[in-house]
């Protein structure tokens, strides 16, 4: 079973949790505030979502160092795993990497990556819903997809099965309203038809197989 751990804490903001989801129909979901976090021996993969907080706000929010410790349990144990947005950003953060505020992104990006499994037949256009970077990869991480406005953009981690990307792979033109209620939205040239958020996320459920 996959385990969807949803970082989410606001109510009204968990449009992308629930369809990061309902992506992974197989899975169970886990809400860091309700939930907890699950027994990764039960699992066979773990996706972590986004959130309206930032990995950098410990003090308010003691549930972080926790899901940090969580992180580094995972790669010890080699549970494959993707980290999305949010994820992205606490997973380098907790191997060692560093986070911070910048500029509002709310739109559909175009990125380059490298070889990867992960990207195997994948559009390189997905939507940014974002206001914080990783300004420094884990030094257990390679940077396998870099943006014009983001260099840091995926990542793979050097010795276990772990992924992560800054864009919302499950986000679809019917989360459009959602996304402007809570972020806003720049419209560009990209279209919705030509993101590549289903092939991504296929791929990452092919790695996970034994």
């Amino acid at each position: 079973m996959i385990g969807i751990v949803d970082m989410e804490v606001q109510p009204d903001s968990m449009f992308h949790s629930t369809a990061l989801a309902e992506s992974f129909p197989s899975g169970k979901r886990y809400n860091i505030i309700e939930d907890g976090l699950p027994a990764i021996d039960e699992l066979q993969g773990i996706v972590v979502t986004g959130s309206s907080v930032g990995v950098y706000q410990k003090d308010e929010h003691g549930w972080i160092e926790s899901a940090e410790g969580f992180i580094r349990n995972l790669r010890d144990k080699g549970i494959p795993t993707l980290g999305v947005c949010f994820g992205h950003q606490l997973i380098n953060q907790a191997l060692g990497g560093t986070v911070e505020k910048g500029e509002a992104m709310h739109q559909i990006v175009e990125y380059e990556y490298k070889e990867d499994p992960l990207f195997d037949g994948v559009p390189p256009k997905i939507v940014a819903l974002h206001g914080d970077y990783v300004i420094k990869e884990s030094p257990e991480v390679d940077i396998i997809a870099t943006a014009d406005y983001c260099p840091i953009f995926a990542t793979r981690h050097q010795t276990a099965p772990i992924w992560t990307i800054q864009g919302h792979p499950e986000l679809r033109e019917q989360h459009l309203p959602d996304m402007k209620r809570t972020m806003g939205w720049t419209k560009t040239q990209h279209q919705f038809a030509e993101t590549g958020g289903e092939e991504l996320i296929r791929n990452f459920m092919s790695l996970m197989e034994p």
